[in-house]
């Protein structure tokens, strides 16, 4: 496995404005603009009523419809950090959707900081120059207000994306009850409480149990404390190390090498992402040890062309088919749905095809293993 490709996929220097077809963004109102409110009813919505509306209302769940312009859209995305493989894809699915309707993006990058995070959306948020704010929250409950309150408070349309807000991440389910009020909805849910039981289990039942080691989120990340939780729910499991991480390929390669020097029985890796698994595999093959045999390697958040090819060659046990860009795209596609008076859902999930659907009880996204990996297609992340 070569760390320095993976590094490839994943680039640097992501901070920037991002001119997605050549358009000037639209003004907030002013200048006598008309204004076309919808009816709210608790689901998200707005109706342009067409003849030139500049602007439109949008109902987030408050009472108070936060009002955008319905051209020229000024777009910020807020990433958790590039050297993580999601956010990298997640910004392409972004720009993909905008360029099609004339809008503008500018990324920023919290460099998996959540601190550095929270305040790249204060400035975002102050700054007056953004109609639309995407992200993916790294600590929800540290942005509560300033992404369901102050950002709305300013017209400015947030779209959550994959992380709840406001501490709903431990409400049970995949319902409504994870889209915090004051947001659009939240967008592919992932890492909720059932999810990583189920990934323990599924990885349990393909490899045995046994000593195991987590490459897991960086230190203050919710679902960090979820992974751990579900992986030690599963009894055929002894936790022996669980190591905070930076997401990146390099970093899952040194904590696998140093397992291996102090857990000689190291049995089952479990990885939070694509990138941490590239890792953990390559040095697994640096030190001698054939992954998928002396080692197994389960996985929390892939399904990419990469992760399927490792499935299928024994070298990654348990993989989930997850779709990062999928994600992007589709909530990227909400804001404008909403602005064209066709809303979806509050919190949705992929469909079985791909599709934006309302979420459900059950839990995505869904594992997977060798025997069903010639079956699938490769996501985006």
């Amino acid at each position: 496995m070569n760390i320095n490709r993976m590094r490839c996929l994943v680039g640097a220097g992501m901070i920037g404005v991002l001119a997605v077809a050549g358009c000037s963004s639209g003004s907030k109102g002013g200048g006598g603009a008309s204004t076309t409110t919808a009816s709210g009813g608790g689901s998200s919505s707005a109706t342009a009523s067409g003849g030139g509306s500049d602007t439109v209302a949008i109902d987030v769940g408050t009472g108070t419809p936060v009002k955008i312009p319905t051209k020229h859209l000024r777009i910020a995305f807020v990433a958790a950090g590039f050297n993580d493989p999601l956010s990298v894809v997640q910004k392409q699915g972004i720009e993909e959707v905008a360029k099609k309707y004339g809008a503008t993006v500018t990324t920023f990058d919290a460099q998996l900081n959540p601190d550095r995070q929270f305040n790249l959306y204060q400035n975002v948020v102050s700054s007056g120059q953004y109609d639309v704010l995407i992200t993916l929250p790294m600590v929800g409950q540290q942005v509560c207000t300033i992404l369901t309150k102050t950002a709305p408070e300013k017209n400015i349309l947030v779209v959550d994306m994959t992380l709840p807000l406001c501490g709903r991440d431990t409400n049970p389910g995949t319902d409504d009850s994870q889209w915090a009020p004051g947001t659009l909805g939240l967008v592919g849910y992932f890492g909720n409480p059932g999810f990583y039981p189920g990934l323990a289990k599924s990885c349990a039942d393909a490899t045995g149990g046994g000593g195991l080691i987590l490459l897991n989120a960086p230190k203050g990340i919710p679902s960090s404390g979820t992974m751990l939780a579900g992986f030690k729910s599963e009894s055929r499991f002894k936790v022996l190390e669980n190591y905070e991480t930076n997401f990146s390929p390099e970093d899952g390669a040194a904590k696998t090498a140093a397992a291996l020097k102090t857990h000689p029985d190291l049995k089952v890796i479990g990885t939070t992402n694509a990138g941490l698994a590239f890792g953990a595999i390559g040095a697994l093959q640096s030190a001698g040890r054939t992954p998928g045999k002396d080692v197994f390697v389960c996985n929390g958040l892939g399904g990419s062309a990469q992760m399927l090819d490792l499935v299928k060659q024994g070298k990654l046990t348990v993989d989930t088919y997850g779709n990062g860009r999928w994600v992007a795209t589709a909530a990227m596609q909400s804001a404008f749905n909403a602005i064209n008076g066709k809303p979806d859902p509050r919190v949705t999930v992929p469909g079985t095809d791909g599709t934006i659907v309302k979420s459900s009880q059950e839990v995505w996204p869904k594992t997977y293993t060798k025997d069903q990996a010639a079956s699938l297609t490769p996501t985006g992340m």
